[in-house]
């Protein structure tokens, strides 16, 4: 969702001025809907969504950086681990609660460089690229959220098909 403020007068026929209104993408805050991070005590559960990930979605992009998945509920400060079936370590990174996108493909092309997407605290998008910066296979995959305040892990797993 993207909100803006703008100003307009009505303008003054007497003159032959037309009326006029600021620009909206002077202000304009970009907001992606969803779940604030979770409390220490929390008992939410971790999440991924969609789940089943089904490649060629209409909401995703045709490219494979421009495709995401999220995961949800998410502590404030946490590490998110993927995994293959076999133990492999797919891809890492690093959840802070004022996440806004930027290290998806997805986010930089759609968004203006001026204008960041502002996430809730508990969501995180992820383009499906491996630390080997190579695109994930079809299977189901395994992963883990450490909170880094209470050295918590939550486990859970998620399917992609392509």
């Amino acid at each position: 969702y993207a909100f803006a403020v703008t100003a307009f007068d009505s303008g003054d026929i007497n003159i032959n001025l037309l009326s006029l209104e600021s620009t909206s993408l002077q202000n304009v805050k970009v907001v992606s809907p969803g779940v604030a991070a979770i409390k220490k005590s929390s008992r939410q559960k971790v999440g991924v969504y969609p789940n089943p990930y089904k490649a060629g979605a209409l909401w995703d992009g045709r490219l494979e950086r421009q495709r995401k998945l999220f995961f949800y509920n998410l502590p404030a400060h946490s590490v998110v681990r993927i995994y293959t079936l076999a133990g492999d370590l797919v891809d890492q990174f690093t959840h802070t609660a004022n996440y806004n996108g930027t290290d998806i493909e997805w986010y930089k092309q759609f968004s203006d460089s001026k204008v960041q997407t502002i996430f809730p605290g508990g969501e995180h998008a992820w383009d499906l690229v491996s630390k080997n910066d190579q695109a994930i296979a079809t299977g189901l995959y395994l992963f883990t959220v450490k909170d880094l305040d209470s050295n918590k892990i939550h486990r859970g797993k998620f399917v992609v098909i392509k």
